[in-house]
């Protein structure tokens, strides 16, 4: 992309929702954004997050999500500029979409500090806010945020509940009553074939639970080899699944993207290895 002002790169970028597949060049703009990472982003951030236009807003809390993150710098630069900027978005803003890119943004940058704001959200009407607040949390090692991923892993909206059970799962390493059983109810989710069933179906296994071994059984007797399922088979370990894993080998062993981990799971099952 030949552009190199910064306004310009703000008036592209303005255009990243245009594209469902997220593939037009609003969001290799805002990529650039966040690779210049200079005081003038920052700057420009700053303002159209006090715009009276929500989709400046919005384009604002993108800004500052990941304003110079890189491998090296995971943090990012102005740091704190971010985290209060941020904070006061959380706070004091009313729009669904603002509110729903801060949570989102603040996500990628693993400060405990956002936390009571996320908590405040937790409640809103709008699923697309409940989401950003799970996925503002987690990987936060935190009473607060593992209570509220519990609570929101029930939630009435599908995407939130994949996403809070995902992260309660598979992002963090805590092990509690509460966490289990969160994920027990999962599986009797009303829409059994979807992520947060199988996310409880991963969670359990890797804390060992007794429990999930007829559901593990019954996906890959279903033929529903997933990448969950598998890491949940490596995990359990269980020999009692080999029979039906070489089944599985057998009759769909060829459709790698349906079934990648299979070859994973027969050896931890043979108590063997791959590598």
């Amino acid at each position: 992309m030949d552009i190199h002002s910064i306004q310009e790169l703000i008036q592209v970028a303005r255009t990243r929702y245009d594209d469902d597949e997220g593939s037009n060049p609003g969001w290799d703009a805002l990529r650039i954004l966040h690779t210049q990472a200079s005081q003038e982003v920052l700057d420009t951030a700053r303002k159209l997050a006090h715009s009276g236009d929500s989709a400046d807003r919005t384009l604002a809390a993108d800004i500052l999500a990941q304003l110079g993150h890189t491998i090296e710098q995971p943090k990012g630069v102005f740091f704190e500029e971010r985290v209060t900027l941020l904070i006061e978005m959380l706070e004091k803003d009313k729009d669904e979409s603002v509110l729903s890119a801060a949570a989102v943004g603040v996500g990628h940058m693993d400060d405990i500090r956002f936390i009571p704001t996320l908590l405040a959200l937790k409640n809103h009407a709008s699923e697309n806010v409940r989401f950003g607040v799970a996925f503002g949390l987690v990987g936060l090692d935190d009473d607060r945020a593992i209570d509220t991923l519990i609570k929101l892993s029930a939630d009435k909206d599908a995407h939130v509940r994949d996403w809070a059970t995902f992260g309660l799962g598979q992002q963090s390493d805590r092990d509690t009553p509460d966490i289990r059983n969160a994920f027990v109810r999962r599986l009797e989710d009303p829409d059994e074939h979807g992520a947060a069933y199988e996310e409880a179906i991963a969670g359990l296994a890797k804390r060992h639970d007794a429990r999930v071994f007829d559901f593990v059984l019954k996906a890959i007797q279903e033929n529903q080899g997933s990448k969950c399922v598998f890491e949940a088979v490596i995990d359990l370990a269980d020999p009692r699944l080999l029979p039906d894993l070489l089944r599985l080998k057998v009759e769909h062993g060829n459709e790698y993207k349906s079934y990648e981990g299979l070859e994973e799971a027969i050896a931890a099952c043979q108590g063997s290895s791959l590598e």
